[in-house]
């Protein structure tokens, strides 16, 4: 005798209903994030398939992604190899926004590093983590002194930019100093005016590398665009938003904020309670 037991897998998927319950966020998004929310471990998709899951081209599920970082439900993190090389990022995705700031952006107080390491491999999206090659669902994110600085000063902290004679915490250049034209502009553009000391100091580590002072600034307005209305508490500091992670080249698009490179993105699925997404998925 043989017999034949037909189950059917568990057809349902539970998460939390805040996200769903954000009036900040557009529905787009809240279908991106629940849908990430709801696949299995190990899942791996691409941009473009999640592009072909639904009648959304891949620049809109791009935007929606764009949309968790910046509310919160996208937190970045960095993969590294041997040697400490960056070769990838991975990017927790939540049910709930998770407003403090991540362990990768923390201002580094050890012993100052004065290049930071390459990244190989970038791009990846992951459930559990997104990094910059793949995406996971794991249920429950160089030598340019800029104008006005002293090319002969101290190199100092060179993850926070830090110098000996900046005071951290009031918002001067330093003493003697003034901040630059650009960084005025940049700083007149950002949507939140908070810390700008540190944010000078950032800014000049970025132009030390060799970022261009024109990419911050026309970043800058595109985040400034895209936040208007956001509370401030959601809004990243300036700080922030020029780090060691840079996330200011999400916004060098001219037309949604958008920028990033046009490689291919994988979404891959770790265990747990957040569903992660790479961070230059933007193109």
């Amino acid at each position: 005798m043989i017999i034949r037991v037909q189950k059917r897998d568990n057809p349902y998927a539970v998460i939390d209903k805040m996200p769903l319950n954000d009036t900040r966020m557009s529905f787009k998004a809240k279908g991106i994030l629940s849908y990430l929310l709801s696949k299995p471990n190990n899942w791996k998709p691409s941009i473009d398939e999640l592009s072909k899951a639904s009648k959304d081209s891949t620049d809109a599920v791009r935007t929606g992604l764009q949309e968790l970082e910046r509310f919160g439900y996208m937190v970045r993190k960095r993969l590294h190899g041997k040697g400490g090389k960056i070769i990838g990022w991975e990017h927790l995705v939540y049910e709930t926004p998770q407003l403090d700031l991540p362990e990768e952006e923390k201002p580094h107080v050890g012993k100052p590093q004065m290049d930071e390491p390459h990244v190989e491999n970038p791009t990846l999206i992951s459930n559990e983590l997104i990094s910059n090659d793949l995406v996971s669902n794991d249920l429950n994110k160089n030598n340019v002194a800029p104008d006005g600085a002293d090319p002969s000063a101290p190199a100092g902290n060179e993850m926070t930019g830090a110098q000996p004679d900046e005071d951290l915490e009031s918002g001067r250049a330093g003493k003697g100093k003034e901040y630059s034209a650009d960084f005025l502009a940049f700083w007149k553009a950002y949507p939140r005016k908070k810390e700008k000391g540190k944010a000078w100091r950032v800014w000049r580590t970025r132009l030390r590398e060799k970022a261009s002072a024109g990419e911050m600034i026309r970043a800058a307005k595109n985040y400034a665009r895209d936040s208007k209305g956001t509370d401030d508490k959601f809004i990243k500091l300036a700080a922030t938003f020029i780090g060691p992670d840079k996330p200011f080249m999400d916004y060098l698009g001219d037309d949604d904020g958008g920028g990033g490179n046009d490689g291919q993105q994988h979404l891959e699925e770790a265990p747990g309670d957040s569903a992660g997404i790479y961070r230059n998925f933007f193109t």
